[in-house]
Parts: C-alpha cells; structure tokens; sequence
C-alpha cells in the first residue's frame, strides 16, 4: 500500500441517508454526519460491510496511492 502525504481519503456514506428523512442537526459530529473520511496511511486496515457506500475523490497531488481491497465471506 503506498499512500503519501495530502492523498485523498475514503469516504463512506451513511448506509440510511438515502432511504430516511434525516432529522435536523444543530451540530454535525461523526455520530450524526453523513459521510465519514477516514485518511489514508500506510498500513492502516480499514473493514467495513461490502455494501456499505464509499469512494475516494479524485487526487489532487502528482503520486500514486495504490489500495489493495479484497472481500471474505464468513
């Protein structure tokens, strides 16, 4: 995995933000929020369900950031 420095994160989706009328929020947190981004470093494992939603946007810097993704079935 490489992932330099300013690279763009992975941002996942809250899996009822489609489907719920969302109530109103005064103040937005990582309980409330709608889309969580969860930084890219070396190493880190990110596991979540295969169906939740997430995408990385486009990159902003000259470098390559490669992931390696795999599903496994319990």
């Amino acid at each position: 995995m490489k992932a330099p420095a300013g690279c763009a994160p992975t941002l996942f989706h809250s899996e009822v933000s489609d489907v719920m009328l969302d109530p109103p929020i005064v103040e937005t947190t990582p309980l409330n929020s709608q889309v969580q981004a969860i930084d890219a470093v070396e190493g880190r494992m990110v596991i979540f369900r295969s169906w939740l939603r997430h995408r990385v946007l486009p990159s902003t810097i000259d470098e390559d950031r490669v992931t390696i993704s795999f599903n496994v079935t319990m």
